[in-house]
């Protein structure tokens, strides 16, 4: 949920631009579940909390409330840019899809390998956005080649089973590139027929419209011949 530059105070109504204002004149309230986000004047809170009839607060009160909403609004902004990130996508996605808790310092490393091409047997990068589609789009797929394997007895767990079915998605790759093209020229190609399609409902209404007015035209000159 990112900030816009204009806010108007929950109390005062008035504008607060946020590239002209102090930092510290305003403060924003977040209420995640809603993923909404309401920005007051600071003083405005103030006099608002400090004269309420039932149980006002003090100066020093409303300040600490301040810093308060300050400090879950930081919390709420790293917790949407984080979730934002690919690679933390991907890493949480890993780590529920087979039930982790915990992953060793390693883990990362050759992830990192992956992402920049320098991982065994790999002839290019592969980016984690890359790397988390496919692994969505083969969830079923691993799934079920994973309890085949216990069938037979050779059961993977953990985070070898992570590598396991890495590298029978990394095998893939350039399959999958194949795929996003295709994807790719597919959507470019569906794009150009609705362009088609529209300049030739616009070419149809343009040639009614000059077949109308040629009408109108031919009325209007025997209405005239006939008042003659």
């Amino acid at each position: 949920m990112a900030r816009s530059k204009k806010y108007k105070c929950g109390y005062c109504k008035n504008e607060i631009n946020l590239e002209k204002e102090d930092e510290q004149s305003y403060f924003f309230i977040v209420d995640e579940k809603r993923n909404t986000r309401k920005c007051f004047h600071c003083d405005c809170f103030v006099e608002h909390q400090t004269s309420k009839k039932k149980k006002p607060l003090t100066v020093d009160e409303c300040i600490e409330k301040i810093d308060q909403y300050r400090t879950l609004e930081k919390q709420y902004e790293d917790k949407i840019q984080k979730s934002e990130n690919p690679r933390n996508q991907l890493f949480e996605y890993v780590m529920d899809m087979y039930d982790l808790t915990f992953v060793p310092s390693y883990f990362y490393v050759r992830m990192s390998e992956v992402f920049n091409g320098s991982y065994k047997g790999l002839s290019k990068p592969v980016p984690p956005e890359d790397l988390l589609d496919m692994w969505q789009q083969k969830r079923n797929f691993l799934l079920q080649n994973a309890e085949k394997q216990r069938k037979r007895d050779k059961n993977i767990d953990g985070i070898s089973r992570v590598w396991y079915d890495m590298s029978i998605l990394l095998s893939r790759y350039d399959a999958y590139l194949d795929w996003k093209e295709k994807q790719k020229l597919a959507m470019i190609d569906i794009e150009e027929k609705k362009k088609e399609s529209i300049d030739f409902v616009k070419y149809n209404d343009i040639v009614k419209n000059s077949n109308t007015k040629k009408e109108n035209n031919a009325i209007d000159i025997n209405s005239m011949l006939d008042e003659i």
